[in-house]
């Protein structure tokens, strides 16, 4: 598989596989903090996240998100009782599929997916998903709908006096793509190792601009 347009070919800190398995089995080996398949699901995914931003608004309204986790048994009523109701046209239940299929795929292979339904994400006091930051869990991605997650390269890169990674001045902003599943690695707890996890940061919100759709899936304890 080649590597997507916005990422350069030769940057060796995303491995790129062809296929669902190679994803889930793929080993992080240092510089590689990110494996990504590239793809491009069938569906109308933007007309899916504008009827999802409708029939979870007030959750939108309140918290700035809404999340569909794989026991939701509330969140997954709402969505059922739409499609019985026929709110989705064809093509918006055949992204609803993919996004399900995906869910699935996620669990099965130990992971908990939640497809988040991101109107604005809240800024807490300190730290934000809006800057750039390595999780603390290996996590398994997508966004469906709405700009990608978007992150610099290993080399772009250094540590502040405190010892916190921090990009440099003007380094060159990259974009995982819109329908790309893709594993990223987390912070590395064992000094010793000295392996970078996926420096990456959630992209702007833009006012009117219907939910972002985007699946974050934990790699669950002992998976």
């Amino acid at each position: 598989m080649t590597m997507p347009e916005d990422i350069p070919a030769d940057y060796d800190g995303v491995q790129v596989v062809d296929s669902l398995s190679a994803l889930f089995n793929a080993k992080m080996k240092a510089p590689v903090n990110c494996v990504l398949l590239p793809r491009k699901p069938e569906g109308d995914f933007d007309g899916l996240a504008r009827k999802l931003g409708r029939i979870f608004a007030d959750r939108i309204e309140e918290k700035g998100l809404a999340m569909i986790t794989a026991f939701g048994v509330a969140a997954k009523f709402r969505v059922r009782l739409a499609e019985i109701k026929g709110v989705f046209t064809q093509e918006e239940r055949l992204a609803l599929s993919v996004i399900r299929q995906d869910m699935r795929a996620a669990f099965d292979a130990g992971y908990a997916p939640v497809l988040r339904i991101v109107g604005k994400y809240p800024h807490p006091i300190t730290g934000s998903v809006y800057d750039f930051h390595v999780d603390n869990v290996n996590r398994l991605n997508c966004c469906y709908a709405g700009p990608a997650t978007e992150f610099v390269r290993n080399q772009d890169i250094r540590r502040s006096r405190s010892g916190e990674p921090v990009a440099e001045m003007g380094a060159r902003v990259f974009n995982v793509g819109t329908g790309n599943l893709w594993l990223h690695k987390k912070a590395d707890t064992d000094a010793g190792k000295h392996q970078a996890g996926f420096f990456h940061r959630a992209p702007a919100t833009q006012d009117g601009a219907p939910p972002r759709l985007v699946l974050i899936s934990n790699l669950s304890p002992g998976g």
